[in-house]
């Protein structure tokens, strides 16, 4: 019986991927010299609040008009109910969600955004007048920049762009074994994860990363295989160790065992890059284990 219990454990880990972890031939900690080439849109970053919410439909509100660097705009849309004073979720059906697809520029301060319309800024010191043609409608509001302390140094350019995932890595302290796949798949995480400590979260079917984008706006934003996007902001702890700290834009998203530090290894155009989050799980003793996921990106 235990040897049957044995060799079904061996299959399991077999089938999850796991992989020998003697040493680790990509480490590098220093990526003071890498110079990647500048996202087409640098010049248009920004990051609005609206003054007055924007009707979207019947059901949603416009609050928030992002753009990126690498020519994405982000908006973001809160149910009516909330704005009126109702705490947003994470629980049951959402009650905020995020609009977003790629942008062009038509002009000065006027943007082409794909599957939505056009937008207009009007720059009036240190405010702005933003209007909105989608739908047939034209609505104008007032807008405040939103504004981080994200210096542009180097280092901040060079993390600054959309990355495209190619692999993840999970590593626990004091197992000797790591789990290994193509891409990002939060659930297989999840059940590996699983092997080894008891943890709580609830992760939705088909919750896979294929990219993620950092702003000097401040924002980090994961992009799902499904459609869905989740965003945080982030700032600079020890950018010379290129570690950094982010917290989520609704405080119960997220997953227990990160706990938002990571630290980034940029890599010269064509190299991957990686991406270290780190946190904290509890094994079947009940000992916390620090947690390293590296995920590879381009």
């Amino acid at each position: 019986m235990k040897k049957n219990l044995l060799l079904l454990a061996m299959l399991a880990f077999t089938a999850l991927g796991f992989t020998a972890c003697n040493s680790d031939k990509d480490e590098e900690t220093s990526d003071e010299n890498v110079v990647l080439p500048t996202p087409e849109y640098k010049a248009e970053v920004i990051k609005l609040s609206f003054v007055q919410a924007a009707e979207y439909d019947e059901q949603y509100n416009i609050t928030q008009l992002e753009l990126t660097e690498s020519g994405t705009y982000i908006f973001k849309l809160e149910k009516k109910q909330d704005i009126a004073g109702v705490k947003a979720t994470r629980a049951g059906i959402s009650s905020y969600k995020y609009l977003f697809d790629s942008y062009t520029k038509m002009g000065t301060l006027s943007y082409k955004l794909q599957g939505f319309g056009t937008v207009i800024l009007e720059k009036n010191g240190d405010k702005y007048t933003v209007t909105l043609s989608f739908g047939g409608k034209t609505i104008t509001v007032d807008a405040t920049a939103i504004i981080n302390s994200i210096a542009n140094d180097q280092k901040t350019l060079n993390l600054c762009r959309k990355w495209t995932v190619v692999s993840t890595r999970v590593q626990i302290e004091g197992v000797s074994a790591f789990y290994n796949e193509t891409g990002c798949n939060i659930n297989s995480i999840l059940e590996y994860i699983k092997q080894h400590a008891q943890i709580t979260d609830v992760v939705e079917a088909n919750q896979v990363v294929t990219g993620i984008e950092f702003s000097t706006n401040g924002s980090f934003s994961l992009y799902y295989a499904n459609g869905d996007i989740d965003k945080s902001t982030w700032q600079w702890v020890d950018q010379k160790k290129g570690s950094f700290s982010y917290k989520w834009d609704f405080s119960d998203m997220g997953y227990s065992f990160v706990n938002g530090q990571a630290s980034v290894v940029l890599k010269a155009a064509g190299k991957e890059s990686q991406l270290k989050l780190a946190g904290t799980v509890k094994n079947n003793k009940g000992e916390n284990k620090p947690i390293t996921i590296t995920v590879n990106m381009k």
